[in-house]
């Protein structure tokens, strides 16, 4: 083997042809402004829609609600709520 060819090769880093480089790093350049594109629309145009949201702390006492009977001899709540434990699997 030639040590002027060995030479050049190990000049070029990996040993890449100059067109191959640019190439890829066309590519890469590419590959990061459409991630960069991405992660913008992500956080503006398609950010999720804040819901306001009423917070009360917990606290130890007697529940008293007022039930009105919609028809005799069932009582029904207008409203359901939902309670689950923020642990899946436990009851």
């Amino acid at each position: 083997m030639n040590s002027t060819a060995s030479n050049r090769a190990g000049e070029s880093g990996l040993g890449y042809h100059p067109r191959i480089k640019r190439r890829l790093l066309r590519w890469l350049v590419g590959l990061a402004a459409l991630l960069l594109v991405a992660l913008a629309l992500r956080y503006t145009a398609f950010r999720p829609v804040e819901i306001p949201v009423t917070v009360f702390r917990v606290a130890r006492g007697t529940v008293e609600e007022t039930v009105t009977n919609s028809k005799a001899g069932t009582v029904e709540s207008r409203r359901r709520a939902l309670l689950s434990p923020e642990i899946a699997g436990r009851r």
